[in-house]
């Protein structure tokens, strides 16, 4: 459980006054007494010498005056004496309950010294003894002394002293259990107002630490709190800065790994598959030449053409790689030239006629007479030619083959080719365009087919800004892409 600084510097500094009032409180309690009590014998002294002083020229009438103002001002019984041979005689007496003392009075004139409770101080000129009073029901601090000319009698009651230090020590109670009260509202408004920022400091680490920057240290002031309150702020941004600086290094470390991923994975399909391509003619070829060189047959015709076939196929496959190659490497630009894409289509249909020499397939074109485009002649029509090979390649026997071509309402010029047939598994749709990817997972030859073809169609479209589909219909697949126009001219 977080513990609040301001709570625990409120309680102690609260247990420390309360410490200090309660050290008062014992003092007063054990202590006031003898220190009055001490004070009082002080006051008896300092009386004594002044009676001593007086008594020396005979009392007179001030005299007298100053003596009832030393009984008044320190609260003493005083009675002066004279002495001689027939006994003593009062002159002087402020004490009301002086007979209660004579007998004592009487024996300390005859043997020097008194008997009470505690003797304080015993001198040749006085002897000064703390005694109870039955009838006052009090301790008393007397004091009995002569001189060469009187004798006298000093006396105080501490009964006052005790009552006056059992009072003050209910008031001093009282005083100290508000004090401690008052203290402790002071302390901790007080120290709302210093821990206050503080509070703030905390929270605002917190949430740093929980990568949250969006909290500020809000105070003003000039001391020690301020200025780490502005290098928390300080230290908030560049924490920021520096965060998003890591993670935006940091996605671009991963974009970068996993862009070099998919290039050695591509680079391991490119190889594994140009490897298969190549690996089933070059063994043709190896094959029958050897059977060439053996003589195994007197037909050497069907040997011969079976070795052009398949180095055909091989010089097939190389060309369109090294050509997508040059087209994805950008060194291969396009010549940019307007003419009839519906011309292109026909003269493709009509050089790829022999593709299907051997199905019943039934080819046809939907599409305006002409329609004038602004684009790579040589390229678009290989975009053309390959998707028509592939077309004939997967139409079904009997099928059909449709080349449809126009312009939508914004102005963009399609082409699209539809064979009936198998569709295509729609998880393996995204992947076509993909390099010597094929449907057929054991790249069979059956079709002739080098899975770059579709490759070649997407970087040609791209490349002049277009964009391909493919998708199945419920008698077949449809393959197309869109182009700008690029020209003013409009279609007849």
């Amino acid at each position: 459980m977080k513990r609040s600084i301001r709570i625990r510097y409120t309680v102690i500094i609260t247990a420390v006054v309360a410490a200090v009032f309660a050290a008062v409180m014992l003092f007063m309690a054990f202590g006031l007494e003898p220190f009055v009590s001490g004070s009082k014998e002080k006051e008896i002294r300092s009386t004594i010498a002044r009676i001593e002083e007086l008594s020396a020229d005979g009392f007179d009438k001030d005299d007298a005056f100053e003596l009832v103002r030393l009984s008044m001002e320190k609260n003493f019984g005083i009675s002066i004496y004279t002495l001689s041979s027939e006994g003593t005689t009062q002159i002087f007496s402020t004490n009301v309950s002086i007979e209660t003392v004579r007998s004592r009075f009487d024996f300390y004139l005859r043997f020097g010294t008194v008997n009470a409770d505690r003797i304080i101080e015993n001198t040749d000129s006085y002897v000064l003894y703390r005694t109870f009073d039955a009838r006052l029901n009090a301790q008393q601090i007397e004091c009995m002394g002569k001189t060469e000319n009187v004798a006298y009698i000093i006396s105080t009651s501490m009964a006052g002293i005790i009552e006056n230090a059992s009072i003050t020590n209910r008031f001093l109670l009282y005083v100290s259990l508000a004090g401690v009260l008052i203290a402790a509202v002071v302390v901790y408004l007080v120290c709302r107002s210093l821990t206050r920022p503080i509070s703030e400091l905390a929270e605002q680490s917190e949430n740093i630490s929980n990568l949250n920057f969006s909290s500020r240290f809000t105070g003003d002031s000039k001391d020690e709190i301020g200025t780490l309150g502005r290098n928390m702020n300080q230290m908030s941004d560049r924490l920021e800065d520096t965060i998003i600086e890591l993670q935006n290094a940091n996605s671009r470390l991963q974009s970068d790994i996993a862009e070099k991923e998919r290039i050695n994975k591509m680079q391991k399909d490119f190889l594994a598959n140009v490897s298969h391509e190549l690996k089933t003619p070059i063994a043709l070829i190896q094959g029958y030449a050897e059977g060439l060189k053996e003589g195994v047959s007197e037909d050497t015709a069907f040997y011969t053409d079976v070795i052009v076939e398949e180095a055909d196929h091989m010089n097939t496959i190389v060309r369109r790689l090294l050509n997508l190659d040059e087209i994805e490497s950008g060194r291969l630009e396009p010549v940019m030239e307007e003419f009839d894409l519906v011309e292109v289509v026909r003269g493709v249909i009509s050089s790829s006629s022999l593709l299907s020499k051997d199905k019943d397939v039934h080819i046809r074109i939907s599409a305006p007479e002409t329609l004038i485009i602004r684009a790579d002649e040589f390229m678009i029509e290989q975009a053309v030619q390959n998707y028509l090979s592939n077309a004939c390649h997967h139409v079904s026997d009997p099928g059909t083959i449709c080349v449809s071509a126009g312009t939508y309402a914004d102005g963009k010029v399609y082409l699209e080719v539809f064979n009936t047939g198998k569709p295509i598994p729609e998880e393996d749709l995204p992947r076509i365009w993909e390099k010597f990817f094929k449907v057929d997972k054991a790249h069979t030859r059956s079709y002739g087919g080098s899975g770059i073809g579709l490759s070649i169609v997407r970087t040609v479209i791209e490349l002049h800004g277009g964009s391909v589909s493919a998708r199945n219909t419920e008698d077949g697949v449809i393959f197309g892409f869109v182009l700008d126009k690029g020209t003013d001219q409009s279609s007849s």
